[in-house]
């Protein structure tokens, strides 16, 4: 990463977070952006032998039947031990609208193993407010009790505080800190120290960062981290923060080592040694180590735009269900049925998708493939779309959907429904190698009619996924349950795999299902699908240090004519699905037995093959 001289203030646009209300059009361009805290006092003690160890998790709620609401989890806060007055460390940043009413409700509960369900944990008490109480109480700051059901035994309270975040602050903060000379804390060893940085807001100190613990040392030099430059402290460089050094105790509530007091300014200054001071200790004992800052430097973050500019590929990968779920294709009411003058739900995802997607393709050649279909006495969980593995490319949106017509003609529905192949198919394209200068980054678009059956190999494939240049979508089509796409869609924590226990190394998962947008104009449907792909490129490429290259310079120079494009509309509106076959002399569908000019082995599965 390209680091800047202090002090900067970057003004690139990040990506927005999107809060988009699940019925009707998209919302309007929200008005700020709020960052939320959460803390919670005197909760009802769940365990019997020790305290309860408390995890907040977060609704948004959208219309349903009015007053109801529908309750999507936003996220959840880590889970602190043995404390039944939390501070907790995650935050969640949402859009504000002052013209709108934002539903949430806040779900405490007492974590009591590792176990990725809440079945088997105690629920302590929720609350339920808007987004607009929060931000109108006073000081930003909401205070409530968790209450259970229609109960009004309180069984703690929680506090959430409101904060506007500085949308021209964009940059983040990089430091490393170091522990000298620390008090020990344990009887039959040194501490297992670790550090919190907390900032003021309102009066009240708020957890920003907490740091991995180091074992067993008084002089422990912790690992640099990075935080947002708008999560630390807002821009403010004065803003008062307090760092505090804690020791870690495995079965119970860590000891407090000393804190100390200090702002952004000071740390940038260069070597900085602070004095920790546990105002507990006996008078002339309160100095119980010192903490030095070894390094803080400001660190410039890429937008989206910077890298497309410089060149980066955008290569999208179609996969398309072709599960007997979606009903015979000549019966009408199937997923898959050809209305005359008509996109069907997958021509439409499609359609939606790949008009955007398409314009930062840069050979606007797709690789495309169907699975769950039945071909040559075999069911196949990814075979080529237009019958040649060799080369299993379509040109540009409307070869996509001539080789999803034809399929249908040569294909029948089977099952069951498998991602896990696709998803290795498209780890197989993204798994070039990428470098500062070979910057590339793939969409694998995958569109489904219902539950998935190989749910553990799918998060296995997602997981290795989440360290390569990919991102999937996945498009609901029909009224199945979808349950285990939203699963899949991170946003409620990472994935982890059950068979190594890694955990995913960021959010590449996005689910929508089409229904919310049926009968809407496919730029509502493509904006949804499409909001969290510049995050999780911009995300990747800090992962990887790769900055963006210089701005291209392209020549002038005469380009070529080009098929006429699909009509632009609703994905209701009536459409001719012949517009979209371009001509022969710019599209040649290829079948199995056309010789491959390919001179390397095809990323995917070659054994299956059929005649178009």
């Amino acid at each position: 990463m390209q680091t800047t001289p202090y002090p900067m203030n970057s003004q690139l646009a990040q990506p927005s977070t999107m809060m988009m209300m699940m019925n009707g059009p998209p919302p309007p361009q929200c008005s700020s952006k709020v960052e939320l805290h959460i803390s919670c006092r005197n909760l009802r003690n769940m365990d019997v032998l020790s305290k309860s160890d408390p995890r907040v998790l977060v609704y948004i709620g959208f219309p349903q039947n009015n007053p109801q609401f529908t309750w999507r989890l936003l996220g959840e806060t880590e889970t602190v031990k043995d404390n039944l007055n939390p501070n907790f460390v995650k935050s969640f940043v949402l859009d504000y609208f002052f013209e709108e009413t934002q539903p949430l409700k806040f779900a405490c509960y007492d974590i009591d193993n590792s176990t990725t369900t809440l079945n088997d944990d105690d629920f302590i008490g929720e609350m339920t407010t808007t987004l607009g109480e929060i931000c109108g109480s006073r000081g930003q700051k909401l205070i409530k009790h968790l209450l259970v059901g229609n109960s009004k035994t309180s069984r703690g309270t929680i506090i959430v505080s409101a904060e506007e975040i500085n949308s021209n602050v964009t940059d983040d903060v990089e430091i490393q800190l170091a522990g000298v000379s620390l008090a020990k804390m344990d009887l039959f060893g040194k501490s297992d120290p670790y550090f919190i940085i907390e900032k003021l807001h309102s009066g009240q100190y708020l957890n920003v960062f907490q740091s991995e613990t180091i074992m067993n040392t008084l002089n422990p030099l912790w690992k640099p981290f990075r935080i947002p430059l708008a999560k630390l402290c807002n821009g403010d460089v004065m803003r008062p923060l307090k760092i505090s050094v804690y020791d870690y105790d495995k079965f119970s509530q860590p000891d407090f080592i000393g804190d100390c007091e200090t702002n952004l300014d000071s740390i940038m200054k260069g070597t900085l040694s602070l004095k920790l001071v546990n105002k507990n200790k006996k008078k002339g004992k309160e100095h119980t180590g010192d903490l030095v800052v070894k390094s803080a430097k400001l660190v410039r973050n890429y937008s989206f735009l910077e890298f497309i500019a410089g060149g980066l590929k955008m290569n999208l990968l179609v996969a398309i269900d072709f599960t007997a779920s979606n009903g015979n294709v000549t019966d009408p009411n199937s997923l898959h049925y050809n209305k005359p003058g008509q996109m069907n739900q997958y021509e439409s995802a499609i359609y939606a998708v790949g008009q955007i997607l398409s314009d930062y393709d840069y050979d606007k050649r797709f690789p495309c493939f169907g699975y769950g279909g039945y071909i040559n006495g075999t069911t196949s969980h990814c075979f080529a779309l237009n019958g040649n593995p060799q080369q299993p490319e379509c040109l540009g949106v409307p070869g996509i959907l001539q080789a999803y017509r034809q399929a249908l003609n040569n294909v029948s529905l089977s099952g069951p429904t498998l991602f896990a192949n696709v998803i290795q198919t498209a780890c197989r394209y993204a798994s070039q190698p990428i470098s500062q200068q070979n910057q590339e980054y793939y969409i694998l678009l995958i569109i489904t009619d219902g539950a998935i059956n190989d749910m553990d190999a799918t998060i296995d494939e997602i997981v290795k996924a989440s360290d390569l240049p990919l991102s999937i979508i996945i498009v609901g089509v029909g009224n199945a349950n979808f349950e285990s796409m939203v699963t899949l869609d991170g946003d409620d924590g990472r994935l982890r795999s059950t068979r190594t226990g890694r955990y995913a190394s960021r959010d590449i998962v996005q689910f929508v299902p089409f229904n919310q947008f049926r009968n809407q104009p496919y730029t509502y449907l493509a904006k949804e699908v499409l909001a969290e792909i510049p995050q999780q490129v911009t995300s990747f490429m800090k992962m990887k240090n790769i900055v963006p290259n210089p701005r291209l310079v392209v020549p002038e120079y005469v380009p070529p004519m080009t098929n006429e494009e699909l009509p632009r509309g609703s994905l209701s509106e009536n459409y001719n699905p012949n517009l979209a076959t371009p001509p022969s002399s710019s599209f040649t569908t290829l079948n199995a037995t056309s010789t491959s000019t390919l001179t390397q082995q095809p990323p995917y599965p070659t054994n299956v093959q059929y005649k178009i």
